[in-house]
Protein backbone atom coordinates (compact mmCIF):
# COMPACT_ATOMS: atom_id res chain seq x y z
CA UNK A 1 0.00 0.00 0.00
CA UNK A 2 2.72 2.58 0.80
CA UNK A 3 4.31 1.99 -2.63
CA UNK A 4 0.93 2.43 -4.31
CA UNK A 5 0.51 5.74 -2.55
CA UNK A 6 3.97 6.84 -3.57
CA UNK A 7 3.28 5.93 -7.19
CA UNK A 8 -0.14 7.57 -7.28
CA UNK A 9 0.03 10.19 -10.05
CA UNK A 10 -0.69 13.85 -9.59
CA UNK A 11 -3.45 15.39 -11.68
CA UNK A 12 -2.36 16.80 -15.05
CA UNK A 13 -3.10 20.25 -13.67
CA UNK A 14 -0.58 19.83 -10.84
CA UNK A 15 1.96 18.21 -13.16
CA UNK A 16 1.69 21.03 -15.68
CA UNK A 17 2.26 23.68 -13.03
CA UNK A 18 5.21 21.79 -11.52
CA UNK A 19 6.88 21.01 -14.84
CA UNK A 20 6.30 24.43 -16.34
CA UNK A 21 7.77 26.09 -13.26
CA UNK A 22 10.76 23.74 -13.30
CA UNK A 23 11.41 24.17 -17.01
CA UNK A 24 11.02 27.93 -16.71
CA UNK A 25 13.65 27.93 -13.95
CA UNK A 26 15.88 25.57 -15.94
CA UNK A 27 15.48 27.69 -19.05
CA UNK A 28 16.47 30.79 -17.10
CA UNK A 29 19.56 28.99 -15.81
CA UNK A 30 20.44 27.84 -19.34
CA UNK A 31 19.92 31.39 -20.55
CA UNK A 32 22.37 32.64 -17.94
CA UNK A 33 24.92 30.04 -19.06
CA UNK A 34 24.47 30.84 -22.77
CA UNK A 35 24.57 34.59 -22.05
CA UNK A 36 27.91 34.16 -20.31
CA UNK A 37 29.30 31.73 -22.88
CA UNK A 38 28.44 33.82 -25.93
CA UNK A 39 29.98 36.97 -24.51
CA UNK A 40 33.01 35.16 -23.11
CA UNK A 41 33.78 32.99 -26.14
CA UNK A 42 32.86 35.39 -28.96
CA UNK A 43 31.19 34.40 -32.26
CA UNK A 44 33.95 32.10 -33.58
CA UNK A 45 34.66 30.06 -30.43
CA UNK A 46 30.97 29.96 -29.53
CA UNK A 47 30.33 28.69 -33.05
CA UNK A 48 32.80 25.85 -32.47
CA UNK A 49 31.11 25.06 -29.13
CA UNK A 50 27.69 24.98 -30.82
CA UNK A 51 29.02 22.85 -33.68
CA UNK A 52 30.32 20.15 -31.33
CA UNK A 53 26.97 19.93 -29.52
CA UNK A 54 24.94 20.00 -32.75
CA UNK A 55 27.11 17.33 -34.39
CA UNK A 56 26.65 14.96 -31.46
CA UNK A 57 22.93 15.73 -31.17
CA UNK A 58 22.43 14.26 -34.65
CA UNK A 59 23.22 10.83 -33.19
CA UNK A 60 21.10 11.03 -30.02
CA UNK A 61 17.98 9.43 -31.59
CA UNK A 62 20.11 6.48 -32.76
CA UNK A 63 21.41 6.06 -29.22
CA UNK A 64 17.81 6.01 -28.04
CA UNK A 65 15.91 4.22 -30.86
CA UNK A 66 12.65 5.62 -29.49
CA UNK A 67 12.99 3.49 -26.36
CA UNK A 68 12.16 6.33 -23.97
CA UNK A 69 8.87 7.38 -25.59
CA UNK A 70 7.90 3.72 -25.87
CA UNK A 71 8.76 3.33 -22.18
CA UNK A 72 6.53 6.27 -21.23
CA UNK A 73 3.66 4.94 -23.30
CA UNK A 74 3.86 1.34 -22.02
CA UNK A 75 4.33 2.26 -18.37
CA UNK A 76 1.49 4.81 -18.55
CA UNK A 77 -0.77 1.90 -19.51
CA UNK A 78 0.61 -0.55 -16.90
CA UNK A 79 2.70 0.92 -14.04
CA UNK A 80 3.44 -2.52 -12.59
CA UNK A 81 5.93 -3.10 -15.46
CA UNK A 82 8.02 -0.01 -14.73
CA UNK A 83 11.02 -1.62 -13.01
CA UNK A 84 11.48 -4.42 -15.52
CA UNK A 85 10.88 -2.22 -18.56
CA UNK A 86 13.29 0.44 -17.30
CA UNK A 87 15.92 -2.20 -16.55
CA UNK A 88 15.51 -3.61 -20.04
CA UNK A 89 15.74 -0.15 -21.57
CA UNK A 90 19.03 0.54 -19.78
CA UNK A 91 20.50 -2.78 -20.95
CA UNK A 92 19.60 -2.01 -24.56
CA UNK A 93 21.04 1.49 -24.29
CA UNK A 94 24.34 0.24 -22.88
CA UNK A 95 24.93 -1.67 -26.12
CA UNK A 96 23.70 1.16 -28.33
CA UNK A 97 25.80 3.82 -26.64
CA UNK A 98 29.00 1.83 -26.98
CA UNK A 99 28.41 1.59 -30.74
CA UNK A 100 27.50 5.26 -31.03
CA UNK A 101 30.81 6.47 -29.59
CA UNK A 102 32.68 4.60 -32.33
CA UNK A 103 30.31 5.80 -35.07
CA UNK A 104 30.54 9.46 -34.02
CA UNK A 105 34.32 9.44 -34.01
CA UNK A 106 34.49 7.76 -37.42
CA UNK A 107 32.07 10.26 -38.96
CA UNK A 108 34.10 13.14 -37.49
CA UNK A 109 37.17 11.69 -39.21
CA UNK A 110 35.33 11.34 -42.52
CA UNK A 111 34.17 14.97 -42.35
CA UNK A 112 37.80 16.01 -41.73
CA UNK A 113 37.38 17.71 -38.38
CA UNK A 114 40.83 18.45 -37.00
CA UNK A 115 42.27 16.92 -33.82
CA UNK A 116 41.09 19.75 -31.56
CA UNK A 117 37.57 19.63 -33.02
CA UNK A 118 37.44 15.85 -32.64
CA UNK A 119 38.44 16.21 -29.00
CA UNK A 120 35.59 18.64 -28.40
CA UNK A 121 33.17 16.32 -30.20
CA UNK A 122 34.30 13.40 -28.05
CA UNK A 123 33.63 15.31 -24.82
CA UNK A 124 30.22 16.36 -26.15
CA UNK A 125 29.58 12.70 -27.00
CA UNK A 126 30.03 11.59 -23.40
CA UNK A 127 27.66 14.37 -22.38
CA UNK A 128 25.13 12.94 -24.82
CA UNK A 129 25.59 9.42 -23.42
CA UNK A 130 24.81 10.57 -19.89
CA UNK A 131 21.79 12.51 -21.14
CA UNK A 132 20.51 9.46 -23.01
CA UNK A 133 20.58 7.36 -19.82
CA UNK A 134 18.94 10.19 -17.90
CA UNK A 135 16.14 10.38 -20.46
CA UNK A 136 15.11 6.83 -19.56
CA UNK A 137 14.69 7.84 -15.91
CA UNK A 138 12.72 10.92 -16.98
CA UNK A 139 10.54 8.81 -19.30
CA UNK A 140 9.63 6.61 -16.33
CA UNK A 141 8.91 9.61 -14.13
CA UNK A 142 6.61 11.08 -16.78
CA UNK A 143 4.77 7.78 -17.11
CA UNK A 144 4.14 7.85 -13.35
CA UNK A 145 3.01 11.48 -13.72
CA UNK A 146 5.07 12.60 -10.73
CA UNK A 147 6.70 15.62 -12.31
CA UNK A 148 8.18 16.97 -9.09
CA UNK A 149 10.96 14.38 -9.45
CA UNK A 150 11.80 15.62 -12.93
CA UNK A 151 11.59 19.21 -11.70
CA UNK A 152 14.13 18.73 -8.90
CA UNK A 153 16.51 16.76 -11.13
CA UNK A 154 16.35 19.24 -13.99
CA UNK A 155 16.90 22.31 -11.83
CA UNK A 156 19.83 20.80 -9.94
CA UNK A 157 21.45 19.68 -13.19
CA UNK A 158 21.11 23.09 -14.84
CA UNK A 159 22.16 24.94 -11.69
CA UNK A 160 25.31 22.84 -11.51
CA UNK A 161 26.06 23.63 -15.15
CA UNK A 162 25.69 27.38 -14.59
CA UNK A 163 27.86 27.37 -11.48
CA UNK A 164 30.58 25.37 -13.24
CA UNK A 165 30.50 27.71 -16.27
CA UNK A 166 30.84 30.78 -14.05
CA UNK A 167 33.78 29.18 -12.23
CA UNK A 168 35.49 28.31 -15.53
CA UNK A 169 35.00 31.86 -16.85
CA UNK A 170 36.48 33.25 -13.65
CA UNK A 171 39.48 30.94 -14.11
CA UNK A 172 39.87 31.93 -17.77
CA UNK A 173 39.18 28.41 -19.06
CA UNK A 174 38.75 27.40 -22.71
CA UNK A 175 36.30 25.47 -24.86
CA UNK A 176 37.30 22.06 -23.54
CA UNK A 177 36.48 23.01 -19.98
CA UNK A 178 33.13 24.49 -21.02
CA UNK A 179 32.07 21.24 -22.66
CA UNK A 180 33.19 19.33 -19.56
CA UNK A 181 30.84 21.59 -17.58
CA UNK A 182 28.04 20.47 -19.89
CA UNK A 183 28.96 16.83 -19.27
CA UNK A 184 29.03 17.24 -15.49
CA UNK A 185 25.69 19.08 -15.49
CA UNK A 186 24.10 16.17 -17.39
CA UNK A 187 25.62 13.65 -14.99
CA UNK A 188 24.20 15.46 -11.97
CA UNK A 189 20.80 15.65 -13.69
CA UNK A 190 20.88 11.88 -14.20
CA UNK A 191 22.11 10.92 -10.75
CA UNK A 192 19.43 12.98 -9.01
CA UNK A 193 16.68 11.57 -11.26
CA UNK A 194 17.89 8.00 -10.60
CA UNK A 195 17.98 8.50 -6.82
CA UNK A 196 14.53 10.09 -6.65
CA UNK A 197 12.96 7.46 -8.90
CA UNK A 198 14.40 4.44 -7.10
CA UNK A 199 13.41 5.88 -3.74
CA UNK A 200 9.82 5.87 -4.99
CA UNK A 201 9.65 2.53 -6.79
CA UNK A 202 12.51 0.54 -5.27
CA UNK A 203 15.54 -1.04 -6.97
CA UNK A 204 15.39 -1.69 -10.69
CA UNK A 205 15.01 -5.17 -12.13
CA UNK A 206 17.21 -6.37 -14.98
CA UNK A 207 15.59 -9.38 -16.65
CA UNK A 208 17.72 -11.88 -18.51
CA UNK A 209 17.90 -11.23 -22.23
CA UNK A 210 16.72 -8.10 -23.98
CA UNK A 211 13.23 -6.65 -24.27
CA UNK A 212 13.32 -6.05 -28.03
CA UNK A 213 9.64 -5.12 -27.90
CA UNK A 214 10.76 -1.72 -26.63
CA UNK A 215 12.70 -1.17 -29.83
CA UNK A 216 9.83 -2.39 -31.97
CA UNK A 217 7.42 -0.09 -30.14
CA UNK A 218 9.84 2.81 -30.17
CA UNK A 219 11.31 2.61 -33.67
CA UNK A 220 8.69 4.91 -35.27
CA UNK A 221 9.35 7.42 -32.46
CA UNK A 222 13.08 7.04 -33.18
CA UNK A 223 12.61 7.79 -36.86
CA UNK A 224 10.57 10.87 -36.02
CA UNK A 225 13.16 12.06 -33.51
CA UNK A 226 16.01 11.38 -35.93
CA UNK A 227 14.37 13.34 -38.72
CA UNK A 228 13.51 16.19 -36.35
CA UNK A 229 17.07 16.37 -35.02
CA UNK A 230 18.42 16.33 -38.57
CA UNK A 231 16.43 19.34 -39.67
CA UNK A 232 17.10 21.21 -36.41
CA UNK A 233 20.84 20.46 -36.16
CA UNK A 234 22.12 19.68 -39.63
CA UNK A 235 22.11 23.38 -40.52
CA UNK A 236 24.68 24.09 -37.80
CA UNK A 237 26.95 21.29 -39.02
CA UNK A 238 26.52 22.38 -42.65
CA UNK A 239 27.29 25.99 -41.77
CA UNK A 240 30.48 24.93 -39.99
CA UNK A 241 31.66 23.02 -43.06
CA UNK A 242 30.40 25.40 -45.78
CA UNK A 243 30.92 28.85 -44.22
CA UNK A 244 32.82 28.74 -40.92
CA UNK A 245 32.54 28.88 -37.16
CA UNK A 246 31.67 32.59 -36.99
CA UNK A 247 28.55 31.99 -39.09
CA UNK A 248 27.61 29.18 -36.69
CA UNK A 249 28.07 31.56 -33.76
CA UNK A 250 25.81 34.23 -35.27
CA UNK A 251 23.18 31.68 -36.26
CA UNK A 252 23.12 29.93 -32.90
CA UNK A 253 22.85 33.24 -31.06
CA UNK A 254 19.46 33.73 -32.74
CA UNK A 255 18.62 30.01 -32.67
CA UNK A 256 19.18 29.65 -28.92
CA UNK A 257 16.89 32.57 -28.12
CA UNK A 258 14.09 31.03 -30.15
CA UNK A 259 14.38 27.45 -28.99
CA UNK A 260 14.71 28.41 -25.33
CA UNK A 261 11.02 29.22 -25.64
CA UNK A 262 10.26 25.55 -26.29
CA UNK A 263 10.03 25.01 -22.52
CA UNK A 264 6.49 26.38 -22.72
CA UNK A 265 5.37 23.88 -25.33
CA UNK A 266 7.42 21.02 -23.88
CA UNK A 267 5.83 21.49 -20.46
CA UNK A 268 2.32 21.10 -21.86
CA UNK A 269 3.26 18.22 -24.15
CA UNK A 270 5.13 16.33 -21.41
CA UNK A 271 1.95 16.26 -19.35
CA UNK A 272 -0.50 15.81 -22.23
CA UNK A 273 1.31 12.88 -23.90
CA UNK A 274 0.75 10.21 -21.20
CA UNK A 275 -2.81 11.43 -20.57
CA UNK A 276 -3.77 11.24 -24.25
CA UNK A 277 -1.95 7.91 -24.63
CA UNK A 278 -3.76 6.30 -21.68
CA UNK A 279 -7.19 7.92 -22.13
CA UNK A 280 -7.71 8.00 -25.90
CA UNK A 281 -9.48 4.61 -26.04
CA UNK A 282 -11.23 4.65 -22.66
CA UNK A 283 -12.10 8.35 -22.30
CA UNK A 284 -11.91 10.11 -25.66
CA UNK A 285 -13.68 13.20 -24.33
CA UNK A 286 -10.99 13.64 -21.70
CA UNK A 287 -8.17 13.19 -24.21
CA UNK A 288 -9.90 15.55 -26.64
CA UNK A 289 -10.29 18.18 -23.92
CA UNK A 290 -6.56 18.07 -23.18
CA UNK A 291 -5.72 18.40 -26.87
CA UNK A 292 -8.16 21.27 -27.50
CA UNK A 293 -6.82 23.35 -24.68
CA UNK A 294 -3.26 22.49 -25.64
CA UNK A 295 -4.04 23.79 -29.14
CA UNK A 296 -5.55 27.00 -27.79
CA UNK A 297 -2.62 27.81 -25.57
CA UNK A 298 0.01 26.76 -28.08
CA UNK A 299 -1.38 29.41 -30.40
CA UNK A 300 -2.04 32.06 -27.76
CA UNK A 301 1.43 31.71 -26.23
CA UNK A 302 3.42 31.12 -29.40
CA UNK A 303 2.24 33.84 -31.79
CA UNK A 304 3.18 36.93 -29.71
CA UNK A 305 6.80 35.78 -29.57
CA UNK A 306 6.93 35.81 -33.37
CA UNK A 307 5.13 39.14 -33.88
CA UNK A 308 6.68 41.02 -30.98
CA UNK A 309 10.07 39.38 -31.43
CA UNK A 310 10.29 40.51 -35.04
CA UNK A 311 9.78 44.13 -34.02
CA UNK A 312 12.11 43.98 -31.00
CA UNK A 313 14.84 41.71 -32.47
CA UNK A 314 17.60 44.34 -32.55
CA UNK A 315 17.00 45.29 -28.93
CA UNK A 316 17.06 41.64 -27.85
CA UNK A 317 20.35 40.87 -29.60
CA UNK A 318 21.99 44.04 -28.31
CA UNK A 319 20.89 43.46 -24.72
CA UNK A 320 21.76 39.79 -24.52
CA UNK A 321 24.80 39.35 -26.77
CA UNK A 322 26.18 42.83 -27.40
CA UNK A 323 27.27 44.60 -30.58
CA UNK A 324 29.51 41.73 -31.70
CA UNK A 325 26.38 39.75 -32.52
CA UNK A 326 24.37 42.36 -34.46
CA UNK A 327 24.71 40.28 -37.68
CA UNK A 328 22.29 37.89 -35.91
CA UNK A 329 19.39 40.38 -35.95
CA UNK A 330 17.99 39.43 -39.36
CA UNK A 331 18.37 35.73 -38.59
CA UNK A 332 16.37 36.23 -35.39
CA UNK A 333 13.61 38.11 -37.23
CA UNK A 334 13.28 35.16 -39.58
CA UNK A 335 13.71 32.15 -37.31
CA UNK A 336 11.51 33.49 -34.53
CA UNK A 337 8.51 32.66 -36.74
CA UNK A 338 9.17 29.01 -36.03
CA UNK A 339 7.97 29.52 -32.44
CA UNK A 340 4.17 29.42 -33.01
CA UNK A 341 4.62 26.78 -35.71
CA UNK A 342 6.72 24.50 -33.49
CA UNK A 343 4.35 24.99 -30.55
CA UNK A 344 1.60 23.51 -32.73
CA UNK A 345 3.64 20.79 -34.47
CA UNK A 346 5.09 19.68 -31.14
CA UNK A 347 1.57 19.19 -29.78
CA UNK A 348 0.32 17.62 -33.01
CA UNK A 349 3.20 15.15 -33.36
CA UNK A 350 3.13 13.98 -29.76
CA UNK A 351 -0.66 13.66 -29.72
CA UNK A 352 -0.65 11.56 -32.89
CA UNK A 353 2.16 9.42 -31.47
CA UNK A 354 0.29 9.00 -28.21
CA UNK A 355 -2.68 7.40 -29.97
CA UNK A 356 -0.56 5.00 -32.01
CA UNK A 357 -0.02 7.02 -35.21
CA UNK A 358 3.71 7.48 -34.71
CA UNK A 359 4.41 6.06 -38.19
CA UNK A 360 2.57 8.97 -39.75
CA UNK A 361 4.55 11.39 -37.59
CA UNK A 362 7.77 9.68 -38.68
CA UNK A 363 6.73 10.08 -42.31
CA UNK A 364 6.13 13.82 -41.84
CA UNK A 365 9.45 14.24 -40.04
CA UNK A 366 11.25 12.34 -42.79
CA UNK A 367 9.81 14.61 -45.48
CA UNK A 368 10.80 17.65 -43.43
CA UNK A 369 14.36 16.40 -42.96
CA UNK A 370 14.87 15.87 -46.69
CA UNK A 371 13.41 19.27 -47.60
CA UNK A 372 15.48 20.98 -44.91
CA UNK A 373 18.76 19.49 -46.14
CA UNK A 374 17.98 20.43 -49.74
CA UNK A 375 17.02 23.98 -48.74
CA UNK A 376 20.20 24.39 -46.72
CA UNK A 377 22.34 23.18 -49.63
CA UNK A 378 20.67 25.78 -51.82
CA UNK A 379 20.37 28.71 -49.37
CA UNK A 380 23.59 28.56 -47.30
CA UNK A 381 25.97 29.33 -50.22
CA UNK A 382 23.77 32.30 -51.17
CA UNK A 383 22.66 33.73 -47.82
CA UNK A 384 24.88 32.03 -45.19
CA UNK A 385 23.18 31.67 -41.77
CA UNK A 386 20.17 33.77 -42.80
CA UNK A 387 19.50 31.11 -45.43
CA UNK A 388 19.53 28.46 -42.71
CA UNK A 389 16.95 30.47 -40.78
CA UNK A 390 14.67 30.58 -43.84
CA UNK A 391 15.11 26.83 -44.37
CA UNK A 392 14.05 26.13 -40.78
CA UNK A 393 10.87 28.22 -41.05
CA UNK A 394 9.86 26.71 -44.40
CA UNK A 395 10.48 23.20 -43.07
CA UNK A 396 8.30 23.76 -40.02
CA UNK A 397 5.51 25.24 -42.14
CA UNK A 398 5.55 22.16 -44.33
CA UNK A 399 5.24 19.84 -41.32
CA UNK A 400 2.36 21.90 -39.94
CA UNK A 401 0.56 21.82 -43.29
CA UNK A 402 0.81 18.03 -43.48
CA UNK A 403 -0.21 17.28 -39.88
CA UNK A 404 -3.04 19.77 -39.53
CA UNK A 405 -5.64 17.76 -41.51
CA UNK A 406 -4.79 14.66 -39.45
CA UNK A 407 -5.38 16.27 -36.06
CA UNK A 408 -8.43 18.22 -37.20
CA UNK A 409 -10.05 14.99 -38.30
CA UNK A 410 -9.30 13.16 -35.04
CA UNK A 411 -9.50 15.76 -32.26
CA UNK A 412 -11.73 18.39 -33.93
CA UNK A 413 -10.43 21.49 -32.09
CA UNK A 414 -12.38 24.77 -32.34
CA UNK A 415 -9.57 26.32 -34.32
CA UNK A 416 -11.13 28.90 -36.65
CA UNK A 417 -12.31 31.48 -34.13
CA UNK A 418 -9.34 30.95 -31.80
CA UNK A 419 -6.85 31.39 -34.64
CA UNK A 420 -8.56 34.45 -36.11
CA UNK A 421 -8.98 36.28 -32.80
CA UNK A 422 -5.43 35.48 -31.69
CA UNK A 423 -4.00 36.77 -34.98
CA UNK A 424 -6.06 39.99 -34.73
CA UNK A 425 -4.88 40.55 -31.15
CA UNK A 426 -1.25 40.23 -32.18
CA UNK A 427 -1.61 42.42 -35.26
CA UNK A 428 -3.18 45.21 -33.19
CA UNK A 429 -0.46 44.95 -30.50
CA UNK A 430 2.47 45.07 -32.93
CA UNK A 431 0.80 47.82 -35.01
CA UNK A 432 0.60 49.94 -31.87
CA UNK A 433 4.36 49.57 -31.36
CA UNK A 434 4.93 50.76 -34.94
CA UNK A 435 2.58 53.72 -34.53
CA UNK A 436 4.18 54.78 -31.24
CA UNK A 437 7.66 54.07 -32.68
CA UNK A 438 8.71 52.28 -29.50
CA UNK A 439 12.45 51.56 -29.52
CA UNK A 440 13.09 50.73 -25.88
CA UNK A 441 12.98 46.93 -25.41
CA UNK A 442 11.41 46.97 -21.96
CA UNK A 443 8.73 49.52 -22.88
CA UNK A 444 7.99 47.56 -26.03
CA UNK A 445 7.53 44.27 -24.16
CA UNK A 446 5.35 45.93 -21.50
CA UNK A 447 3.07 47.69 -24.01
CA UNK A 448 2.73 44.57 -26.18
CA UNK A 449 1.94 42.35 -23.20
CA UNK A 450 -0.71 44.68 -21.73
CA UNK A 451 -2.46 45.31 -25.06
CA UNK A 452 -2.35 41.65 -26.05
CA UNK A 453 -3.78 40.36 -22.76
CA UNK A 454 -6.56 42.96 -22.78
CA UNK A 455 -7.54 42.02 -26.32
CA UNK A 456 -7.54 38.28 -25.51
CA UNK A 457 -9.80 38.95 -22.54
CA UNK A 458 -12.07 41.23 -24.58
CA UNK A 459 -12.40 38.64 -27.34
CA UNK A 460 -12.86 35.91 -24.69
CA UNK A 461 -10.02 33.84 -26.09
CA UNK A 462 -8.92 33.40 -22.48
CA UNK A 463 -10.81 33.96 -19.25
CA UNK A 464 -10.06 35.44 -15.87
CA UNK A 465 -9.21 33.47 -12.75
CA UNK A 466 -8.06 29.93 -13.23
CA UNK A 467 -8.46 30.05 -17.05
CA UNK A 468 -10.24 27.39 -19.05
CA UNK A 469 -7.05 25.48 -19.73
CA UNK A 470 -6.22 24.77 -16.10
CA UNK A 471 -9.82 24.06 -15.18
CA UNK A 472 -10.45 21.54 -17.95
CA UNK A 473 -7.04 19.94 -17.78
CA UNK A 474 -7.50 19.45 -14.07
CA UNK A 475 -10.67 17.47 -14.70
CA UNK A 476 -8.80 14.75 -16.64
CA UNK A 477 -7.28 12.69 -13.84
CA UNK A 478 -5.62 9.34 -13.68
CA UNK A 479 -7.37 6.89 -11.38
Amino acid sequence: MPEEQLMKPHSPKINTIILFGAQAAASFLSFVAIFCLTRYLGPERFGLYATALAFVALFLPIADLGIDLALTRLVAKDRSRLKTLLGSALKLKAVLLALIVIIIYLVALILKYDLHERGLILIATFGMLSLSITNSFIASIRALQRMEMEAVSLILGRLSFVILVLIMIFLGAGLTEMLICQLLGNLIFGVVAFVLLTRKVGPLEFPSGFEFGLIKEGLPFCLSALFVVVYFKIDTVMLSRMVGDSAVGYYNAAYNLVFALMIISNSMVAVAFPVIASRYRSDFAGAQSVFKQGFRYSLVLGLPFACGGTYLAAGLIGLIYGQNYFPSVLALKIIIWTVPIIFLTNLFGNSLGGIGLQKRVAMVAGINAIINILLNFWLIPRYSFNGSAVATVVTELLGLAIMTPMVLKIFKPDWVSVTLLTVVSNVVAVALLYVLKVENLFYGVAIYFIVYILLLLMFRVVGLGDLAFWRRLGEVREV
